[in-house]
């Protein structure tokens, strides 16, 4: 049992008019109670009313016959609780890691976080009307979590007696469905957070779900007893099971349904994917070419076409027409364990044993983006229905919100187009004004070291050094530090290396070494880096005039003697 001090509980119980000390207390039963205490007696002033609880905070029990739930006890134990001052809440953590905030004037719980999660087995977006805000999560363990992507909340269904290892969400975000290693899928109302309906036929673990795509009465399951089952089911009339068929020799490791309802796809660890026709179940055809097990499929929102992924490292393409492969994609380093389609059947993401995300586009079989937010298996992977988002999880036991920022990219790449368009205008009529002050601040801002090199070039032709040697003064660090990039690779080449030369003086004049280091320290350019790269070209291009000056002395020199025999010749012409 935990209790908060006198001090901070007097601000939450103004309300109770009781002289004796007030104490708040959380124990075993998950219940808060205030508590009036003094004179060796303790009242019980308030007691936490489990209906004011989310329903799936408590451990439901279910008859067999008619399936109806009860309510039997809260199934955390309160570790400790503390006040917070700043967002004057009371936050309250328990035995399963988790935080609940409640409101001190309603002392009604506001929020729940998760402290911890474990391995995350699956992931679906869960639609509310428009918005997509909220995902469904199988943790490794016996609970199905629902976090709401803005305030990070969770709420939590419980039920299950065993691990959950897949769920399913229906198109229109209504309904719910988890299979565990307790062998049992259940069906949830995700309005009400509560069971509506429990399978119960399977004898092995639930490896795979699928619920109906255009309709939300069906459920295809998927279990390691190597048997699929069709179920029924409505929020009236319960769930039956319509059909079962032994559908592979190994484990069954996903299942699709076809945007029709028409087709369900399975996929297993004897290395085939087969069709079945809906609701009875009945086989249509044999996919082979995977040279390991199949982990995941999907079909094209558009055309007949079904993509799935394998333990090979492949994604392949398989025509629904004649059943033969149409594509296939290599680039994974291990198992790739999830893929979907993307951008209405012309890109695909995937993930892998690797812990990359890989984006591909279908006509040209390239991979065109990789996204490295993992360290190891990315299990889970969801597309929210608008394609916005992607979630990921995996066996680090973190999951991954990834927004779709193309449109803003693009926005961003056509305002810096027209940006460099705008201010190569305003170089030009710079140039021909010889302004060239502004000038070089334009080609500075455009990151060109030509343009700046053909500048300082016109500028010592005219006769203009002092406004140069003026810009180079008020140069900022960041274009200090690019100036002396520019002077390196200006300094590479002979024929520039008279500019770079002088242009690396006025600097080293200007500057102290001291300024120089805190600019490029700043900017976090290399100095010495910089100077290695300056030194031993300069020493080349003085070494190339020392040779020039000492073949100069030759010419000198022929010239003398040239003087002093046309001055012999005249002499002896006047004489004769």
């Amino acid at each position: 049992m935990r209790s908060t001090s006198l001090k901070k509980i007097q601000k939450i119980t103004k309300k109770f008019d009781n002289p004796l000390p007030i104490v708040l207390t959380g124990g075993s039963d998950g219940i808060l109670k205030l508590w009036a205490v003094g004179n060796g007696t303790a009242q019980c002033l308030w007691k936490e009313n489990p209906a004011d609880q989310p329903k799936e905070n408590f451990i439901k029990e279910e008859s067999e016959d008619d399936q109806k739930t009860e309510d039997v006890k809260v199934k955390y134990t309160i570790v400790s609780m503390d006040w917070c001052e700043k967002s004057q809440t009371l936050l309250v953590s328990t035995s399963e890691r988790n935080i609940f905030i409640y409101n001190t004037e309603t002392l009604k719980r506001v929020k729940q976080l998760v402290g911890y999660n474990d391995q995350v087995l699956d992931i679906k977006f869960i639609k509310s009307g428009d918005a997509c805000n909220k995902i469904g999560m199988a943790t490794n363990s016996e609970l199905v979590q629902i976090v709401d992507l803005q305030t990070f909340g969770s709420y939590f269904l419980h039920g299950h007696t065993d691990i959950v290892m897949c769920i399913d969400i229906s198109k229109d975000g209504s309904y719910l469905v988890s299979g565990s290693k307790d062998t049992t899928v259940r069906i949830w109302d995700l309005q009400q957070y509560s069971c509506i309906g429990v399978c119960i036929g399977h004898t092995a673990t639930i490896g795979a779900l699928a619920l109906s795509r255009r309709s939300s009465n069906f459920v295809v399951s998927a279990s390691q007893d190597n048997t699929l089952k069709f179920w029924r089911f409505s929020s009236d009339s319960g769930v039956s099971c319509t059909s079962t068929v032994f559908a592979h020799k190994k484990d069954i490791n996903a299942l699709a349904i076809s945007p029709n309802d028409k087709i369900v796809a399975s996929a297993s660890q004897d290395r085939t994917i087969k069709l079945f026709a809906t609701p009875a179940l009945t086989e249509i055809a044999v996919l082979t070419g995977h040279v390991r097990g199949v982990w995941s499929l999907d079909f094209s929102p558009v055309d007949q076409v079904l993509a799935s992924s394998s333990g090979d490292g492949t994604i392949r393409l398989w025509s629904l027409t004649d059943y033969t492969c149409l594509k296939t994609f290599e680039g994974h380093a291990g198992t790739v364990l999830r893929t979907f389609f993307l951008s209405y059947g012309l890109q695909l993401i995937s993930s892998g044993a690797d812990g990359i995300i890989k984006l591909w586009t279908i006509k040209t079989n390239e991979c065109v983006n990789s996204f490295d937010g993992h360290t190891t298996k990315v299990w889970a992977l969801a597309v929210s229905p608008d394609e916005s988002q992607i979630c990921s999880g995996g066996s680090e036991s973190e999951f991954v919100v990834w927004n779709d920022y193309t449109a803003i990219e693009e926005e961003n790449g056509i305002k810096e187009q027209e940006d460099k368009i705008e201010k190569e205008q305003l170089l030009k009529n710079y140039m021909r004004s010889k302004s060239f002050k502004k000038a070089l601040m334009i080609a500075f801002a455009l990151g060109q070291p030509g343009r700046v090199l053909s500048i300082f070039e016109e500028v010592f032709n005219v006769g203009g050094e002092s406004e140069v040697m003026d810009v180079i003064k008020k140069l900022s660090g960041h274009h200090l530090s690019s100036l002396l990039a520019y002077i390196r690779d200006w300094n590479t080449n002979s024929r520039n290396s008279g500019i770079a030369q002088i242009m690396l003086n006025q600097v080293f004049k200007h500057f102290p070494p001291t300024k120089l280091l805190e600019f490029t320290e700043e900017h976090k350019v290399n100095m010495g880096e910089l100077l290695q790269g300056v030194i031993p070209y300069s020493e080349r291009h003085f070494q190339r005039l020392d040779r020039l000056l000492q073949k100069s002395y030759i010419v000198d020199y022929s010239l003398a003697n040239l003087n002093n025999h046309v001055t012999a010749i005249d002499v002896g012409e006047e004489v004769n």
